[in-house]
């Protein structure tokens, strides 16, 4: 856990080609290509997320071809990592004279969120109030910490994180669910083997939360004749 902004600049990464598809940026060229309604990737403090819609069926295999193809066997390349992370370069690329700066689409990204003062404020407390958690920790990436990532560093948080088994699939819409599943265990999960799991909440129990057990309710019903007075239906209700 740390604030280099891995997760996020993961997101970026692994949307810049794929073993399937290993074209410079696939994500941007499906955006004129598809009759998608929405595609994005985003990333949160303890989750990442791919989503995409479209009306269109095909459109939709596509898509769902390309997200997964994406997601668990990206190229990871360590250009795409200078490009969508971090990287030195002069200020001016056409002059050798200028000053070396860092860039970087997560780099600059980020510099423009830590410009807000309130945003910065609200990651301060939030950092604060669970130190010793991944909320402790800038889930996009502290522009102070984000030169510590390294490429090797990335393929390794991939390596470790982006696996079936910490994996969650959601579908909506009229599209047959057993088609999904096929693609998705075709596609992906018959290339893995399952890993097991142990999900815990180290927080100590609300000690003013009601007794578990003691939740039983007792409830008295009489079926009661229609009344079409107002006050005697109210009377009836209480």
């Amino acid at each position: 856990m740390d604030s280099t902004g891995v997760a996020h600049i993961l997101e970026h990464t692994v949307l810049c080609g794929s073993e399937m598809y290993p074209i410079h940026d696939p994500f941007f060229k499906m955006l004129n290509r598809s009759l998608a309604t929405f595609m994005n990737a985003m990333t949160g403090a303890d989750f990442t997320v791919y989503p995409f819609s479209t009306q269109n069926p095909t459109d939709f295999e596509n898509l769902r071809s390309v997200y997964l193809d994406a997601v668990f066997r990206p190229r990871l390349r360590e250009l795409d990592f200078k490009q969508e992370g971090w990287r030195l370069e002069h200020e001016n690329p056409e002059d050798p004279s200028s000053p070396i700066v860092f860039k970087g689409v997560v780099f600059n990204e980020m510099k423009g969120v830590f410009a807000d003062s309130q945003t910065l404020f609200a990651q301060k407390i939030h950092n604060a109030l669970l130190p010793s958690h991944t909320y402790g920790h800038c889930s996009g990436g502290d522009p102070l910490h984000i030169p510590d990532l390294t490429w090797l560093a990335l393929r390794q948080f991939h390596a470790s994180h982006y696996h079936p088994s910490n994996a969650r699939f959601y579908s909506y819409g009229d599209i047959p669910l057993e088609t999904h599943l096929k693609a998705v265990q075709t596609q992906i999960l018959d290339q893995y083997d399952r890993q097991s799991h142990s999900v815990s909440v180290a927080c100590k129990p609300d000690t003013m939360a009601a007794d578990p057990d003691k939740q039983s309710s007792v409830v008295k019903g009489y079926l009661m004749g229609p009344s079409q007075d107002p006050y005697t239906a109210f009377k009836l209700e209480i």
